[in-house]
């Protein structure tokens, strides 16, 4: 069997899902963030190293919700990525160079013309899995 890389062995893991509550920020000094289960984004996953390129916040399963910030890049390996959440319109802020995978879904709620999920983009994003328009 092969050996997980180094930083998948220093990861932090959020096993159960996690809340971030609007305001707070959850940092990370150069370790991975790795997510199963519902995660509520209403504040902001961050870093305090200074080099957004040493650490990756990677969802394994559950959804991703919410109106919150990722300031470091994030890839969703096999969840569901729900801006606002079921029934609830959102805007989920990526701040960095961000991606899914073949396994993972984009949820956009689009009730109506003029109003919808956000993916809101400040770096390069590229997209591969499913996408379901609620």
């Amino acid at each position: 069997m092969e050996k997980p890389a180094k930083d998948e062995e220093e990861a932090t893991r959020f096993t159960d899902g996690l809340t971030i509550d609007s305001g707070a920020v959850v940092s990370t000094d150069g370790d991975w963030i790795l997510m199963s289960g519902p995660v509520a984004l209403e504040g902001e996953i961050d870093n305090t190293t200074g080099n957004v390129n040493e650490v990756v916040a990677r969802l394994e399963s559950g959804t991703l919700t919410g109106d919150g910030a990722l300031n470091i890049p994030f890839r969703n390996i096999a969840g569901a990525v729900e801006p606002g959440g079921p029934g609830a319109i959102g805007a989920l802020h990526l701040d960095s160079n961000s991606g899914q995978g073949p396994a993972g879904t984009l949820v956009i709620d689009v009730p109506s013309k003029p109003s919808f999920d956000e993916i809101v983009m400040k770096s390069n994003v590229s997209w591969q899995g499913a996408l379901d328009l609620i």
